[in-house]
């Protein structure tokens, strides 16, 4: 793929002219006023449209989760803490056939949609944190019972965290959530193969980085070389989808991936490119409206402009992306919550403690971090590599330090990540699987 490159007159009035008479000057600015007025009243007319068409895209979609009202929004910062879950469902569309391949888009495996991406944002209140909670894929759960669309009945029971949707839909996703974190959703929303192609390209593209060999992954067809791109379409949904084509091929390495792929998104969110530009910011409202299923509490523009405005300002070393505290279940594939490290991560969320991570992921390596003064895993491994011949390094958060009650909080090896002021590269290799 080819690299991507970035980088009024007025007129003057004349003082000398004849002036017309008051009359004949009277009747001119009337005029213009009238155009003027109409202007304007056009201008709310398009505005009125768009809000109640877009307001009721959304609502069209929306899901209950059940939970108590709240306040009407208003334009401004949404007031207190609050949650919002954000899940990633593997379904197929006709129009990104050629990305996901025929198999996946038909027969049996595309009637089974799996929440695959699982993510719950928590947004504190003053001062202002962001943490990014990512959940992978395999993690064991307890999951509560649920109900599908269908009316069918899931009695719930171990199992993994992404067979939830299946059983009952964005709703049955937060309670599984809430039950694992003790945090409550406030909010949700669900996002398919097509969401993520479409986000990207209403941003103008992501600009990510690969380092290592590069990525060559002929499970998703991407191929990049070491190096910057601006990524957009297919290309960002196969990056975001890439596991073989990064350092030891597992989900938990595609998850630090993902962290680098949504820390560069919120730097270019937040950056006069995006919010600054009305255009940008109403294909992005659209693509909300009609690509995105939301909570019915979410389901209104100014809901989601109050939400952006609580994190606007939030520095980018308090945008904190941690991959949910994990070790290896010995002969499987299967992961299970570290109790501990889990313990004290949102012990810290919930004191609104600053979190320090011991590490970043498997799947990218942080070029710019200071090697010499790295502190040491288990194995003698730095904090920005992971452990050799796991999936991500999982060891039991035995070396999680004590803090004081309103100091920083540092996880244990079983949790990694990334802020959003890290510069992380994707740790790609060629694919083998």
């Amino acid at each position: 793929m080819a690299r991507s490159a970035r980088r009024s007159r007025r007129r003057t009035v004349a003082r000398h002219a004849n002036l017309p008479r008051r009359s004949a000057l009277t009747g001119i600015l009337v005029r213009v006023l009238a155009g003027v007025a109409a202007i304007a009243l056009a201008a709310v007319g398009v505005i009125v449209y768009n809000y109640n068409d877009l307001t009721g895209a959304i609502r069209d979609n929306a899901v209950s989760l059940q939970n108590d009202p709240i306040a009407p929004p208003e334009l401004a910062a949404y007031p207190g803490a609050f949650n919002m879950l954000v899940i990633g469902t593997d379904e197929c569309d006709e129009s990104i056939r050629d990305f996901i391949g025929a198999d996946r888009c038909s027969g049996e495996e595309a009637a089974h949609h799996l929440n695959d991406v699982n993510i719950l944002v928590h947004v504190s209140e003053a001062p202002r944190r962001v943490t990014v909670l990512s959940f992978p894929r395999d993690l064991l759960v307890e999951r509560p019972e649920c109900t599908n669309e269908e009316g069918n009945v899931d009695a719930g029971g171990t199992a993994k965290i992404n067979t939830a949707y299946e059983a009952g839909g964005l709703v049955c996703v937060a309670k599984t959530v809430e039950e694992l974190t003790g945090l409550s959703v406030d909010f949700a929303a669900k996002l398919s193969f097509l969401s993520v192609i479409k986000i990207t390209d209403a941003v103008g593209g992501v600009t990510v980085c690969v380092a290592g060999d590069g990525i060559k992954d002929r499970h998703t067809n991407l191929d990049l070389p070491p190096g910057e791109y601006t990524i957009s379409g297919g290309d960002a949904l196969q990056f975001l989808r890439t596991r073989h084509g990064l350092n030891q091929e597992s989900d938990l390495a595609r998850i630090s991936n993902q962290q680098q792929y949504m820390s560069r998104l919120i730097n270019k969110l937040r950056s006069t490119e995006v919010l600054s530009n009305p255009a940008t910011l109403l294909k992005l409202a659209s693509v909300v409206a009609r690509y995105i299923q939301t909570d019915d509490r979410l389901a209104d523009p100014v809901r989601m402009v109050q939400l952006a405005l609580a994190v606007k300002d939030v520095p980018f070393s308090d945008f904190v992306f941690v991959s949910y505290p994990v070790v290896d279940i010995p002969n499987t594939s299967d992961l299970a919550a570290d109790s501990a490290t889990a313990a004290s991560l949102m012990a810290a969320i919930a004191a609104n403690q600053p979190i320090v991570l011991s590490r970043t992921g498997a799947g990218v390596v942080d070029e710019t971090a200071p090697t010499e003064a790295a502190t040491a895993g288990p194995d003698g491994s730095t904090p920005t590599e992971s452990e050799p011949g796991t999936d991500e390094g999982s060891q039991p958060g035995t070396d999680v330090p004590s803090a004081e009650p309103t100091g920083p909080v540092e996880l244990g090896w079983s949790a990694s990540g990334q802020t959003a002021e890290q510069q992380t590269c994707s740790a790609g290799v060629e694919g083998t699987g």
